[in-house]
């Protein structure tokens, strides 16, 4: 219940905050009626709150905490390994004012085995898997479907799988352990399995200058090796080869890599295994393109563009330039310290006033006109 006080806007939470007051002793271990057990997992917070309530008033406080539920034992906490009591508050303001009680999780628990336990599963449990790219692994569980939302909360990537295999399927066939994670109903047994070791397999000439239904073209921009791919993809998909590449894109053209200045094409690579198994074409960037003009461009910008500056420390430089909002994040990738102006100087506010030169950099939607800035001269009081 906690949760609902960082969502709300500031004078409403300073309304509720001052509201706020604090008891010794849990209010709620006990419902009278015609007031009910109600609880909420704040898992961003580490809290589960316990709280009694009329059944009628479920609707508006549902409103601000989200995860608000009714309760089918009187431990309810303790139940989802929320054990601890840690405090009474009491929230709010008016009719929306609620006093609750606040558990903290159990110390974590984790229990190893030597063989998976979670090859199937039997009714009325069904398996569910998730990929933790940040660590590595594929996991794999028997759950009922009526506690997937609760698990859910912990574990975002968590899907019902249509398989008994899909770590293998999505390219994950290695076992590695099997783990035991949690308290009461937060408790939860899991086989966990390593990615193949990476395949990559080069081909002599593109294989995606076009796609067919029901595929469509994919493309990323990948600065840091200088290179753009572009793939066929189902739409279907598009969330999984995400997770791995942020940049992926669906592309509004044949040629989203000539279009944005990666026009040479280099090699076609199949990289992964099993359903996170993609063949793509590698584009090169053109030469950089310097066009240099006498005068600035960028003094104003005009709807549908808007100022945006750079200060490059390293050659001493700001640039400003008129860019539309909606190409914003293109840019950024190359220049990441790209920043929308508050003002029509910004370099001058930033201590570079005197103008040096207008380029032109780049080739295709990558292609930017700038105005270049020198900082001021140093001066030194004696």
């Amino acid at each position: 219940l906690r949760s609902c006080l960082f969502n709300k806007p500031p004078a409403m939470r300073l309304s509720v905050t001052l509201a706020a007051g604090f008891a010794a002793a849990p209010c709620c271990k006990q419902c009278t009626q015609p007031q009910n057990k109600y609880h909420s997992v704040d898992a961003k917070h580490g809290h589960c709150g316990e709280t009694c309530l009329e059944d009628s008033k479920y609707s508006l406080y549902r409103i601000f905490e989200a995860n608000l539920t009714k309760s089918n034992s009187t431990t309810p906490c303790a139940d989802f390994g929320f054990p601890a009591y840690d405090s009474t508050e009491t929230h709010g303001f008016g009719p929306v004012k609620d006093t609750l009680d606040l558990y903290d999780p159990a110390p974590p628990t984790v229990k190893k085995e030597d063989s998976p336990c979670c090859k199937s599963c039997s009714a009325p449990q069904n398996k569910y898997h998730s990929v933790d790219a940040a660590h590595g692994h594929c996991g794999e569980t028997c759950l009922k479907d009526s506690n997937f939302w609760l698990f859910k909360i912990f574990e975002p990537n968590l899907t019902k799988s249509d398989s008994d295999t899909p770590c293998a399927d999505l390219g994950f066939p290695t076992y590695d352990s099997t783990e035991t994670h949690g308290f009461g109903k937060l408790s939860d047994t899991l086989d966990l399995y390593d990615p193949a070791p990476p395949a990559v397999k080069k081909e002599d000439s593109p294989c995606c200058k076009s796609c067919s239904a029901p595929q469509n073209k994919y493309h990323s921009v990948d600065a840091a090796h200088g290179h753009c791919g572009e793939t066929c993809l189902k739409d279907s998909n598009f969330w999984l080869f995400k997770i791995f590449e942020p940049n992926l894109t669906k592309s509004d053209s044949d040629t989203p890599c000539a279009d944005l200045g990666f026009p040479t094409y280099d090699s076609t690579e199949t990289h992964g295994f099993g359903k996170l198994s993609d063949t793509l074409d590698l584009y090169d960037p053109a030469p950089p393109a310097v066009k240099k003009e006498d005068s600035p461009c960028c003094k104003a910008c005009s709807a549908p563009q808007n100022k945006y500056h750079s200060v490059d420390a390293a050659h001493g430089h700001c640039g400003e330039t008129c860019l539309k909002d909606s190409n914003f994040w293109l840019f950024k990738i190359f220049e990441p310290n790209l920043t929308k102006s508050d003002s029509d100087t910004p370099c001058a506010d930033l201590g570079f006033p005197t103008y040096d030169s207008t380029e032109t950099h780049g080739f295709g939607k990558l292609s930017d006109t700038l105005d270049l800035y020198d900082p001021a001269s140093s001066a030194m009081l004696v």
